[in-house]
C-alpha cells in the first residue's frame, strides 16, 4: 500500500497494549464502516491474530514490539501486522487440517478463521521481523442485510 495508513499503531507487546490497540481498531472501523458484522469480522480476526503473537512469538523476553497498519476502502480492510518475536515453525502459518467432529482439537481453530475470514493471506519474515498482510473484504451495503433474519438491519 502506497497511501498513508488510516490507522497505524507501534505498541509493547502485551495484554493491555493490545486491548488498547483493539479499542483504536473499532474506532478507525467505527469512523468509516457503517456495517457492524464487518466491523466485527475485522475486530474479530485482528484480535485472533494479535492473541497469536502474545501467545506465540512474543513469550521469550518483555520487550517485544508489534506493529499494526490498518487501510479501510470501499471493498476492503488491508492489514499489515508485524512483530519482532520468534518465526513461525517451518517459516508459515500453520496449515489448518480437516476437522473430525468425533476428534475436534483442542487449539488450532484461530487460523482456521483467520484464513476463511480474509480474501488474501500472506506472511513474510524480513529482517528479524514477522509480518503478516491481510485482506478483509467488505460486503456491499445492500447485499449485506441479505444474509440477516427478517427486519434486522446493519
Amino acid at each position: 500500500m502506497t497511501a498513508a495508513a488510516d490507522l497505524s499503531c507501534r505498541f509493547a507487546a502485551g495484554p493491555a497494549a493490545v486491548r488498547t490497540a483493539l479499542a483504536a481498531v473499532a474506532d478507525a472501523l467505527d469512523d468509516r464502516i457503517d456495517r457492524r458484522h464487518a466491523r466485527l469480522t475485522v475486530e474479530l480476526v485482528l484480535a485472533e491474530v494479535l492473541n497469536n503473537i502474545l501467545e506465540h512469538a512474543c513469550t521469550d523476553r518483555a520487550d517485544h514490539r508489534i506493529g499494526l497498519d490498518l487501510w479501510i476502502r470501499r471493498d476492503r480492510v488491508c492489514c499489515v501486522v508485524f512483530d519482532d518475536g520468534r518465526a513461525m515453525p517451518q517459516g508459515a502459518p500453520p496449515r489448518p487440517t480437516p476437522l473430525r467432529p468425533h476428534a475436534l482439537p483442542e487449539r488450532g481453530f484461530g487460523w482456521r478463521l483467520i484464513r476463511g475470514l480474509t480474501s488474501e493471506f500472506g506472511y513474510l519474515r524480513v529482517a528479524g521481523c514477522n509480518v503478516l498482510i491481510l485482506h478483509l473484504p467488505l460486503p456491499k451495503a445492500q447485499g449485506a442485510a441479505a444474509h440477516l433474519p427478517d427486519g434486522a438491519r446493519i
